[in-house]
């Protein structure tokens, strides 16, 4: 019900308000706000690994929907849908430049697939580890990770080209040298 409902309202509607921002403001000046909605929902989990919140068994659907924990879901998931529209605005523009666009962008929805496997895969692995490592600790030491995991890759996004013209005064023969 919590990742059911609330999870998939929140990537709906923030995806659409990602779309409506990135048409309204243009990449260049949504990119942050829309990349660090992806990644602030982390502070959320921070909470609840620390607060523990719970839902009583035999809760109502509409107890279970006004539960700490599934508004952490819904907000979560809108900041994935609202950061997930730059990740697809940006890859259009890229995929759009020379002669094999649709390849292009298969190539680069492609790869954005392998890293949230990778990351999925690599995110049971380190659970697995803090919890070995520290029991009775519960999640609080896995989400601080994630937090530091998710720096380098907002970094990252200091060195993309955001300028139409970034990138093209490159000439043929100075990638050949």
């Amino acid at each position: 019900l919590v990742n059911g409902t609330m999870g998939v309202v929140g990537i709906i509607l923030g995806g659409i308000a990602g779309g409506l921002t990135v048409s309204r403001l243009g990449l260049r000046k949504a990119f942050w706000p829309l990349a660090l909605a992806m990644h602030i929902p982390n502070l959320l989990y921070v909470w609840a690994a620390k607060a523990l919140p719970t839902i009583a068994g035999g809760a109502t659907p509409i107890e279970v929907m006004f539960a700490p924990i599934s508004w952490i879901a819904f907000v979560d998931q809108f900041g994935y849908g609202f950061g997930f529209a730059a990740y697809m605005v940006y890859l259009m523009w890229v995929a759009q430049r020379g002669k094999f666009q649709t390849s292009h962008y298969a190539i680069g929805t492609g790869l954005g697939a392998l890293c949230i496997t990778t990351a999925g895969l690599l995110s049971g692995q380190l659970l697995s580890h803090f919890q070995r490592v520290s029991e009775g600790a519960g999640y609080f030491p896995f989400f601080i990770t994630v937090i530091f995991f998710s720096l380098p890759g907002m970094l990252m996004l200091l060195l993309i080209p955001l300028d139409e013209h970034e990138g093209r005064d490159i000439k043929i023969t100075e990638i050949a040298d």
